[in-house]
């Protein structure tokens, strides 16, 4: 599993690309080719000229995320005659895909918030949901000693549930733990989407990767 600090938002470790994430890989690069790759793409007049100008590919450090990658790019142009590379940076470089984890004045907004009268109200109202996930991780011998885990550790409860369920067998998973999956996944959405929305995170960690997205739209005569 991967847990993540709630406070800085570094992970506790680097674990690899599960097999599991494979097929979800592949079907991304099918949607992909369909929507930005001619034949398929002229339906929609959003094709990408990825012959004469090139890919580049950008890629956090991470083994997992570099496995993703380079599986990525394989299924996306499976009849190159090179591969394309994949670049990316040190961690304590990479302030363009990771600059969320390096940002002390988000962590310390992120830290009043947790204390905030909003966050509290949902920590109270959503405890039978975080008790039903800890349930759903005993039952499927994740965390024999799981228990309800305060909201803003609650990123890497569901993370373990998610992870566990898509690596079981589908007949294994009984219906009420699936539920449960769908319940955490509303309760992970609303807390990450405030982590990082605009009266939080405010731009603070984004914009050297907006600055490279507009200085590519640019580049290929976008707005």
């Amino acid at each position: 599993r991967l847990d993540k600090n709630p406070h800085h938002l570094r992970e506790s470790s680097d674990p690899p690309l599960s097999a599991q994430a494979l097929p979800e890989i592949a079907a991304l690069a099918e949607a992909l080719r369909s929507r930005y790759l001619e034949p398929s793409c002229a339906a929609n007049g959003a094709c990408l000229d990825t012959g004469s100008r090139g890919v580049r590919a950008e890629s956090s450090g991470l083994a997992r995320t570099l496995g993703t990658a380079e599986a990525l790019l394989g299924r996306l142009f499976p009849n190159r005659s090179l591969p394309t590379p994949v670049y990316s940076r040190a961690e304590h470089d990479d302030t363009l895909l990771r600059a969320y984890n390096k940002c002390p004045a988000h962590a310390a907004r992120l830290t009043e918030w947790y204390g905030s009268g909003e966050f509290l109200r949902q920590e109270t109202v959503s405890l039978a949901v975080r008790g039903r996930v800890a349930d759903a991780l005993r039952a499927l011998e994740v965390d024999p000693r799981a228990e309800a885990v305060p909201l803003h550790m609650f990123w890497n409860e569901f993370d373990a549930l998610d992870v566990a369920i898509r690596a079981s067998n589908a007949s294994a998973v009984p219906s009420d733990v699936e539920g449960v999956l769908a319940e955490a996944g509303g309760l992970a959405a609303w807390v990450e989407a405030r982590k990082f929305g605009a009266s939080i995170e405010g731009g603070a960690c984004g914009s050297a990767l907006l600055r490279e997205v507009a200085a590519a739209a640019v580049d290929v005569g976008g707005p």
